[in-house]
């Protein structure tokens, strides 16, 4: 895909902004749930739309582009993070703050 059709998509998205300006050919792209991404030219060019469109929204794995997310007060990449924070991302996503075995509910 081209630069001009990947930032077509992306500016005509509803579920989709860019974060920051351009750096190079790498973008910077959040989505509805405030993940963020950087995604260099590497990957537009080699990837379907409908691809980089699932991974940005969520519903695949960021195989192909660098998800960047904030949990502890400042932005990381997530591919440096071991299963406990991953786990730990997916719960905050679900928005399962409970502990039931001090009979708290979630919210």
């Amino acid at each position: 895909m081209t630069r001009e059709t990947f930032v077509s998509h992306i500016a005509n998205h509803p579920k989709l902004v860019f974060f920051k300006p351009q750096e190079g050919d790498n973008y910077f792209i959040q989505n509805f749930r405030n993940d963020r991404f950087e995604v260099p030219a590497s990957d537009y060019e080699e990837s379907s739309w409908e691809h980089l469109e699932m991974v940005l929204l969520g519903q695949r794995r960021p195989d192909c582009m660098h998800h960047i997310t904030r949990i502890v007060g400042y932005y990381s990449m997530l591919h440096a993070w071991n299963k406990s924070k991953l786990a730990e991302l997916n719960d905050r996503h679900k928005g399962n703050y409970g502990l039931p075995e001090a009979g708290i509910q979630p919210s």
